[in-house]
């Protein structure tokens, strides 16, 4: 799926807007849908599941005969095929059918959005039924190589087969391992000194985890009436501890201790376990209202365990040695598993998917002579020889799966700061977190977020219908739902403000990094990304966009091929001049299957610029990941679909250009 309309945001702190202006070509929109027309021309062949609805799509044959009959359609209907001028304007116009209108131009938002979800369902369903296949063939593979389809490893995570990718089994695990003071949730509660009292009512949130959370327990019931609601049925996998813990960091209410109150109390969960989430459920789940989804759960790389068919568990070299025997390949590459979820934050560019970077930094090699599995050529091999630690690059590039994806926020863990953020100093990562970059070198994670000692409600094993237990809990996964619910109390505020134009996902995702608290060092690093998340900053912006009427600090602009942006902003001075934009990006191609390939998944490459009043340009925030411990420097981003440009020395009623222009179509 591609695009030559992006959408993208702007933002300004400590400037006052002057002027807007843009320039526009008409733009060719052709090429972007031409890998679609296949899907969609036997869209209606394809069986699918209940949940996706009819989608009106006609094909190109369809279509043209409805333009013959019309005494508008201004082609002769006599042309040859090989009238390529005729033949292109009209493919072009079937290829825009409710995308664009007639001179070109976009139509509005909720067609936009309708047509880019049309050819979504279309490859959902062709999916679903490519992964039955590959479910079955997986099944086959883990019994006659031993192992079990689920199962749970030495340190309680949650595994589960969910596929067989270039012949190695593919399992998702759980990312085990004063949240809400540490990036400043409870400053925006009732009675927090920022006035705001968000508390996420009217809000919906999803989540995907390993197994079904205990919908009854004490902290999301009021009355008779859960908030917890189980949207896909019974899992394969149980009711479980993970999920339960990850949905009350979320939202759990505090009746029970006010220290594991969730970051929006009063939100509605849908809960699913993660089996067919990229297939089809977040993008139903979406097209329904759901404006973020959690996820804290990822694919294995490097040392790991799996379990064998009789329950127990061994030790497991998650890499391929056919590719390399001395480092997993899996670290830090652009998968078909990316794609597919770039691709539904693509198709659905007002819900944002917030992914736990994982925690495999901390991972050793098992003791020298250890027996272990691993595989080779799509084949499981058992193995003694030694090999690195995960960390055996300083910690870098440990990063896996769809954390890797480049329009999900993806989030990295430090330890909780008890008072709230004062300075660098009192940010600590967490030991366990994983960190970047992606082997194109992008920046992940995005931000971090408290996941140390993080105290929710559970799904006691041993008391398992018993809706009264807590416990104190570590891992990538509860720093991301803490993001994840302060994302919540962002969109509650929006739908209060200005419940019309709710924000699009990448607007969500940047307020969050453009927020951010320095973490590690000045400007972004691949440890903490952009800094640790600040919900009250974030908060405050929002309230302060619309107390000054809209757009002044928070700008949502529509660029089309040939396009450019730019506007005029006066500076306060005693602060610096900050823009950061941010775009949901097409799906980028699936990097090649080798170890650490760096082939650029980026698509639509934007270019953000500040000129100073004295003619100076003003260039965007860059990372090296050749050097991945250096800080970051200045210069042009052409990896990332995040930029942001910081002026230090800006006087008062210095008047700058903000500038947005791009590369390529």
């Amino acid at each position: 799926i591609g695009a030559s309309v992006i959408k993208l945001f702007i933002l300004i702190i400590s400037a006052q807007c002057l002027c807007a202006t843009a320039q526009a070509k008409d733009a060719d929109r052709s090429a972007e849908y031409m890998a679609e027309i296949a899907s969609i021309e036997q869209f209606n062949e394809v069986q699918r599941a209940s949940d996706m609805p009819g989608i009106p799509v006609p094909t190109y044959a369809e279509w043209l005969k409805t333009k013959a009959a019309d005494e508008s359609f201004a082609y002769a209907t006599t042309t040859t095929a090989e009238d390529e001028p005729n033949k292109q304007d009209r493919m072009r116009q079937w290829l825009n059918f409710g995308i664009m209108t007639s001179d070109d131009k976009p139509s509005s938002h909720q067609e936009l959005n309708l047509a880019r979800r049309e050819r979504l369902w279309a490859m959902s369903a062709q999916l679903l039924k490519t992964h039955a296949a590959e479910m079955d063939q997986a099944r086959t593979w883990v019994k006659q190589s031993g192992f079990a389809e689920y199962g749970k490893t030495q340190y309680g995570e949650v595994m589960g087969l969910i596929g067989l990718q270039n012949g190695l089994p593919r399992y998702n695990i759980s990312y085990n391992a004063g949240a809400a003071d540490t990036i400043s949730v409870d400053e925006l509660w009732p009675g927090g000194s920022s006035g705001l009292s968000v508390t996420g009512s009217n809000t919906i949130m999803g989540i995907w985890d390993g197994g079904d959370v205990l919908t009854n327990h004490y902290e999301f019931v009021s009355g008779a009436t859960s908030r917890a609601i189980d949207m896909d049925g019974i899992s394969s996998l149980p009711v479980d501890f993970h999920p339960t813990a990850v949905a009350g960091t979320m939202a759990a209410e505090g009746v029970g201790y006010a220290s594991a109150k969730g970051m929006a109390y009063q939100s509605e969960l849908w809960t699913y376990d993660w089996y067919n989430d990229l297939l089809s459920e977040m993008n139903s789940a979406y097209a329904n209202g759901v404006r973020l989804s959690n996820h804290s759960y990822g694919q294995q790389a490097g040392w790991g365990t799996i379990t064998l068919i009789d329950g127990s568990t061994t030790n497991c070299w998650w890499g391929d040695l056919s590719i390399s025997g001395t480092e997993s390949y899996l670290f830090g590459r652009y998968d078909a598993y990316c794609t597919n979820v770039d691709a539904i934050a693509y198709g659905n560019p007002l819900s944002l998917p917030v992914w736990a970077a994982g925690n495999e930094r901390d991972d050793s090699a098992p003791a020298s002579g250890s027996q272990y599995v691993t595989f080779t050529n799509g084949v499981a091999i058992w193995n003694t020889t030694s090999r690195p630690h995960d960390y055996a690059k300083g910690g870098y590039d440990t990063i896996t799966d769809r954390g890797l994806a480049k329009n999900v926020l993806t989030i990295g863990a430090v330890s909780k700061i008890v008072g709230g953020y004062d300075g660098t100093g009192t940010v600590n990562m967490a030991t366990f977190s994983s960190w970047g970059p992606t082997d194109d070198g992008r920046i992940k994670p995005d931000v971090v977020a408290a996941g140390v000692d993080i105290f929710t409600p559970i799904r006691h094993p041993a008391y398992p219908s018993n809706p009264y237990y807590y416990a104190t809990v570590s891992g990538t996964s509860f720093s991301a739902p803490s993001v994840a619910g302060a994302v919540g109390l962002i969109v509650e505020m929006r739908t209060r403000l200005v419940p019309q134009y709710p924000y699009l996902a990448s607007t969500l995702k940047g307020l969050l990094i453009h927020t951010a608290d320095e973490a590690a060092s000045i400007g972004p690093d691949y440890k903490t990304g952009w800094g640790l998340a600040n919900a009250d900053t974030a908060a405050e912006l929002v309230q302060a966009d619309s107390d000054a009427g809209g757009k002044q600090f928070i700008k949502e602009v529509t660029l089309l091929d040939g396009d450019f942006v730019e506007f005029a902003v006066k500076a306060t001075g005693g602060t610096p001049l900050k823009a950061t934009i941010c775009w949901t990006d097409p799906v980028g191609a699936v990097q090649p299957l080798q170890l650490n390939p760096t082939n650029i998944v980026l698509v639509n490459d934007l270019d953000l610029r500040i000129i100073s009043p004295n003619g100076s340009t003003n260039f965007p925030w860059i990372l090296n990941p050749a050097n991945p411990s250096n800080s970051a420097t200045k210069g042009d981003n052409y990896r990332d679909n995040v930029e942001q440009v910081v002026v230090t020395n800006a006087s008062a009623d210095e008047q700058f250009i903000v500038r947005i222009t791009h590369k390529g179509t």
